[in-house]
């Protein structure tokens, strides 16, 4: 076997999957061209820069390349080995199906559509754009033009997350670190950086979108986020959960109502006034929770003593289509009709992110005692592993681990 050079070149298909081909010339002045099957993620990010490569093979099983003098086994092809003229590339093969298929209804055209669809590099576009604004993928129903909700989930979801977008992120995140501890003070800032995800992750599904399912993205960044509100949310309502148990044990009120209540003690500075009204007669434990409670989140006059920053993911982040089935949709549409066997369940794709770990930071003002700042990762940390955050809590998205 002997070595030829060639380059790689990366095409992306109709879902926004990755290929590597491997281009080279032959004897005979034809382009040679194989489709190459890549497992190892060290190959996979040399490929993305699509170099120059030299390439050995015996069969389709034991293919070796070397770039920069070093050597890389354990490549097979996808296809049987078979040296291709390329008289029509895959790319124009493409673009002209798409043309025919995708993009011409009639007199409608859609040529930012057929723009993005040509383009080989989608790595570095924003997603959020790609997600709400640049839709690539329509059909047609019933005569009218619709949005291919299926194709558009996959095709981002085939979109390997740009790393280099994530570390830009992260570094911003770490100068803004930088500029709050010489306002707070170096010991006043908490980064919680052990937890990944133990489920998929869904914030924003109710957000507007072309798919009618939303999945909140960073504007500028195009990556995906959780607010800092919804994670002093979800800790909040974790701790009111907390309190509410332990009141139930002695009392007969409805767990519900309790926990009502307990919502409203947190954020009235004049609760133990309120405590006499309703009737309760709490243990030192509880009132004791309830103000420090008060102190972290503060109250309707009172700012807390503790800020709840958003929490971004690291390079590992990616996304999955995942779908709700209704089985009664015309039950559910009109209730006119009994939720029956007969009727055809309806798939919803919605987009989720389904791997990553997220670095949670949380800042203490001067205010803030050990106790608080002890206080306020323990809680944010068992409410993100016991009830989670996002969409969907109750059939167990957004759970975080260790």
């Amino acid at each position: 076997m002997e070595w030829k050079k060639g380059k790689i070149k990366k095409i992306i298909d109709k879902h926004g999957k990755a290929h590597y081909h491997f281009i080279y010339n032959k004897k005979n002045g034809k382009e040679g061209d194989f489709e190459l099957n890549v497992q190892s993620e060290d190959i996979r990010e040399i490929f993305e820069k699509q170099p120059e490569i030299e390439a050995k093979w015996k069969d389709k099983n034991d293919f070796e390349i070397r770039f920069e003098g070093k050597e890389y086994k354990n490549i097979s092809q996808r296809k049987n080995i078979v040296e291709t003229n390329r008289s029509e590339s895959y790319d124009t093969h493409r673009r002209s199906n798409n043309a025919n298929n995708d993009f011409n209804f009639g007199n409608a055209y859609f040529p930012l559509a057929d723009l993005l669809k040509d383009r080989n590099e989608f790595d570095s576009i924003n997603r959020n754009l790609l997600l709400n604004r640049y839709i690539l993928y329509w059909k047609k129903e019933k005569g009218n033009l619709k949005l291919n909700k299926k194709e558009h989930f996959m095709f981002i979801e085939n979109i390997r997350v740009d790393k280099e977008i994530i570390r830009f992120v992260q570094k911003k995140q770490e100068k803004n670190i930088e500029k709050l501890k010489k306002v707070y003070g170096d010991e006043n800032i908490k980064t919680i950086d052990y937890l990944s995800l133990k489920s998929r992750l869904i914030v924003g599904i109710g957000n507007p979108s072309p798919a009618e399912t939303g999945l909140l993205l960073h504007h500028i960044y195009g990556v995906p986020y959780i607010p800092g509100t919804a994670l002093k949310g979800i800790t909040r309502w974790s701790v009111t959960i907390e309190i509410g148990e332990e009141i139930k044990k002695s009392s007969n009120l409805d767990i519900y109502k309790i926990f009502k209540m307990v919502n409203s003690y947190i954020e009235n500075d004049e609760f133990e006034k309120k405590l006499q009204n309703d009737g309760l007669k709490l243990s030192s434990n509880i009132v004791d929770k309830i103000k420090k409670a008060q102190k972290i989140f503060g109250t309707k006059s009172s700012a807390g003593t503790v800020i709840f920053l958003d929490a971004f993911p690291d390079e590992n982040v990616r996304f999955k289509v995942d779908i709700m089935n209704p089985h009664y949709p015309k039950y559910y549409d009109s209730a006119k009709e009994p939720p029956a066997d007969w009727q055809n369940p309806t798939p919803i794709p919605f987009l989720t992110v389904e791997v990553g770990k997220f670095d949670f930071i949380l800042v203490f003002t001067k205010k803030a005692s050990d106790d608080h700042k002890k206080l306020a990762e323990d809680w944010l940390k068992k409410a993100l592993e016991n009830f989670g955050v996002g969409a969907k809590t109750a059939l167990g998205y957004g759970i975080f681990k260790e």
